[in-house]
């Protein structure tokens, strides 16, 4: 299922697909060009970062799943990853995310 997405420097549109474990980059026709698979399976939202933006942290809600998870399932899961953070260099670079420059409803 499609959760968070975000858009690089190439104008290609990064999503994370919750229980999948991955992020997937789509190019403007709709292509996949890149998959980023993490140890875990609820990735939730992706964002670039680093000096350079060509790190892709992921972030994984897989703590907030342990309730519909069978003990077996939680037991295979390696130690430290669930609700972990993951990063990975990229070959493309990121855009920085834009500041909220509006009001919000129902403010002047």
């Amino acid at each position: 299922r499609p959760d968070g997405s975000i858009i690089d420097a190439e104008g290609g549109l990064w999503n994370a697909e919750f229980g999948s474990g991955r992020v997937v980059r789509y190019l403007p026709d709709g292509s996949v060009s890149m998959v980023v698979k993490v140890p875990v399976r609820y990735t939730t939202c992706a964002a670039f970062g680093g000096e350079d933006m060509q790190t892709l942290y992921i972030t994984d809600a897989t703590v907030f799943a342990h309730q519909r998870m069978s003990k077996k399932r939680r037991e295979e899961l390696p130690e430290g990853y669930a609700g972990g953070l993951f990063g990975v260099r990229l070959p493309v670079k990121g855009l920085p995310e834009r500041k909220f420059a509006g009001t919000m409803q129902g403010e002047k």
